[in-house]
């Protein structure tokens, strides 16, 4: 059997020394003290076991069952006590303290029984659910009993001719025996049930013998008519005996750990794995657990102190463990940040080199998109630089290799361009031009952006028209109109065939567009437009 606590012992001793004196009085009412004590001092032993429950039980539900219990065992008293001792002298409160008697003998089991169904089970389970019709047999019961005077149900009296009252019990008497026997039964049975399946089961004794002991003097008090007597003392009452049984029942459960209660912490705290100690008011350990560091090292233990009732918890805590951790956290973050920096270099490095290549295929495009006329200022260079005719080709096709290349950059870095940039590169060719005494002009209309490769192709249209028609060009005008749709037309004056049949047929069939030559007037009209709108091609 578990070993008692400090607390449970004192009330041990408590309860003992007024179970004592109870004896004493017992023996002295009968002979020598009027005034009974006895009602006082039962009532006293009730309450202090009423506070061991409420300090040690830990289930509310069982807490208040058996707080709701001791109450009716002290009202029991109180009647007794009132009865036999404060209201003789009135028929009437006789007869109530008579029916009243009963309300406590039938809640005692009762109360026990909803308290038994409650042991093994949480709060959370509700054990109770459907014990509402118990209930109200019990309320009906309890109205029976105390209006019996206007029905007589539960018991009549008469006086004798010696003046002792006589009492007839009938069929509500009876109930009231078998609602009591019933669930003191009922409530015996299901705490050994419980007890047969729980681990304290091979304490089943503890309770069961004081309560048969308790059961044995009530079946002798019935037997007798009354309570036996030693030498014209009487040895028990009906009430000490009642009230006894379920005592006896419920502390064996409680002492066995069939209702759980909150003793033995100080065994417990010291086999837990807890790294505490507790302390009084003056810093001495009072309990300290198995695992509690000392602080010899001071250098990894660090101790500390709350203030609690009575004294102090005191804990220590090891640093070593986390000192070690936040080392080994530190060295991986060192690496982590080693292999971040690495990888930062090695995306520049790739970063740089992508651009590059970037740079270099942009670069070779534009090298073969130009080849044609940087062969051909190579071969004027290298042929006829004296001659001032094919120097002033040399500078158109120089801004043309230009431009074409400032296009072809734009190009890689927004696939839309603005038209004006189209105007720019005519405009810097015609200054070229002019020098060779042709007559030129370039108008627009609008302003909008359009494909790079849509404005490429008009550029590439104007050059080809150049370089075909120079040196017998006389004239060349443009007109841009940049719309909803774009359109360039060019108005040249030249005696040869200035743009060769089908020209870049293949491209202008992939953006949409579409060349128209013709000649008024000595003048050929060359017609570059959309047939689909350029931000639908692209897309």
């Amino acid at each position: 059997m578990p070993e008692q606590g400090m607390l449970q012992k004192k009330w041990k001793n408590i309860y003992g020394i007024l179970f004592a004196i109870v004896i004493v009085f017992k023996v002295l009412n009968c002979r020598y003290i009027k005034y009974n004590m006895e009602g006082d001092l039962y009532i006293t032993m009730i309450l202090v076991w009423r506070l061991t429950v409420e300090r040690c039980i830990v289930q509310e539900n069982i807490r208040r069952f058996l707080r709701l219990i001791t109450r009716m065992m002290v009202g029991l008293f109180v009647i007794r006590m009132c009865r036999y001792d404060y209201f003789t002298y009135s028929d009437a409160m006789l007869a109530f303290t008579g029916y009243l008697y009963y309300i406590p003998l039938t809640m005692i089991p009762f109360l026990s029984y909803m308290a038994a169904l409650c042991v093994g089970k949480s709060e959370l389970e509700k054990p109770l659910r459907g014990t509402w019709y118990m209930w109200l047999m019990q309320v009906i019961l309890a109205i029976g009993i105390l209006t019996n005077g206007m029905h007589g149900w539960l018991f009549t009296h008469t006086i004798s001719e010696n003046g002792k009252e006589i009492y007839y019990h009938h069929w509500l008497y009876i109930v009231v025996l078998m609602w009591a026997g019933v669930f003191t039964v009922a409530t015996f049975v299901t705490l050994m049930r419980r007890c047969s399946v729980s681990g304290v089961r091979t304490l089943w004794y503890v309770p069961v013998i004081p309560t048969l002991v308790g059961v044995a003097l009530l079946v002798l008090y019935l037997i007798c008519g009354g309570s036996p007597a030693i030498r014209g003392v009487k040895l028990y009452n009906l009430q000490e005996v009642y009230c006894f049984i379920y005592l006896a029942l419920f502390e064996g459960c409680i002492r066995i750990g069939l209702i759980p209660s909150n003793t033995e912490y100080d065994e417990l705290f010291v086999l837990s794995s807890l790294n505490m100690a507790i302390g009084d008011e003056n810093g001495n350990r009072v309990y300290q657990s198995g695992n509690y560091i000392t602080s010899e090292d001071k250098e990894d233990i660090l101790v500390r102190e709350q203030p609690i009732s009575g004294g102090k918890i005191i804990w220590s805590e090891n640093r070593k463990p986390i000192r070690k951790l936040n080392d080994q956290i530190r060295d991986a973050i060192e690496r982590i940040e080693e292999e971040n920096e690495l990888i930062r270099q090695e995306n520049e490095v790739q970063e740089q080199r992508l651009h590059y290549e970037a740079k270099n295929r942009l670069y070779d495009k534009i090298a073969a998109v130009v080849r044609p006329q940087v062969l051909e200022m190579e071969k004027i260079l290298e042929k006829d630089k004296d001659s001032s005719e094919k120097m002033l080709l040399f500078a158109i096709m120089g801004a043309y290799v230009k431009r074409r290349g400032n296009l072809e950059l734009l190009a890689s870095e927004n696939p839309m361009i603005s038209s004006e940039e189209l105007v720019y590169a005519i405009r810097e060719s015609f200054e070229y031009l002019t020098l060779a005494d042709v007559l030129c002009d370039i108008r627009t209309e609008g302003k909008k952006k359009y494909h790079s490769e849509l404005l490429i192709l008009a550029y590439n249209l104007f050059e080809t028209v150049v370089e075909s028609g120079y040196p017998d060009l006389h004239a060349c005008a443009v007109v841009i109109c940049a719309g909803d749709s774009f359109a360039m037309e060019l108005y040249v004056d030249s005696e040869k065939n200035v743009l060769p049949e089908d020209w870049n047929k293949e491209v202008c069939d992939r953006l949409g567009t579409e060349i128209s030559v013709k000649e008024q007037d000595d003048t050929v009209i060359i017609r570059l437009e959309e047939r689909i709108h350029s931000d639908s091609v692209f897309v």
